[in-house]
């Protein structure tokens, strides 16, 4: 939810997300062109040798969905986690809250929060236990 209480969802089959209001009317929508990512043929074996109901098949698709995930900061800030990478970080798109782009950003964590300048997230620890941590964050505009 937006600080307008707007709800704000997707369905990733094109990259698209919409902004609804507590009646549930669609009051605006964001788009954005993507290059699709292709799925590992490692992922593509390991779901096709998985066992099935003799009465299903599978079909699947060579790309991964144009997004898996994003959330609103306190500043009304929208980031879409995409599956492409760099340095093995995915990155997120960032979005102002007008829907305008803004810029790309590599996160390595996975966000579940950022308010306040703090971004919270879930990792995994040396022993593989899930925490949560805090990254400070703090936003320079370059010209």
């Amino acid at each position: 939810m937006t600080r307008n209480d707007l709800i704000v969802c997707g369905y990733p089959i094109s990259y698209e997300v919409g902004f609804y209001d507590t009646q549930g009317i669609l009051t605006k929508k964001i788009f954005k062109e993507y290059d699709p990512v292709n799925i590992s043929e490692k992922v593509l074996t390991d779901v096709q040798q998985q066992r099935t109901p003799l009465e299903y098949s599978l079909v699947l698709s060579r790309y991964h969905p144009p997004y898996f995930t994003f959330f609103v900061d306190d500043k009304n800030k929208i980031f879409v986690g995409t599956y492409e990478k760099l340095d093995n970080k995915n990155i997120y798109d960032v979005f102002d809250e007008e829907g305008r782009f803004i810029t790309r950003i590599p996160l390595n964590p996975i966000p579940l929060i950022l308010k306040k300048g703090q971004l919270y997230s879930l990792e995994e620890d040396e022993e593989g236990f899930q925490v949560v941590k805090r990254y400070k964050v703090t936003w320079r505009i370059e010209e």
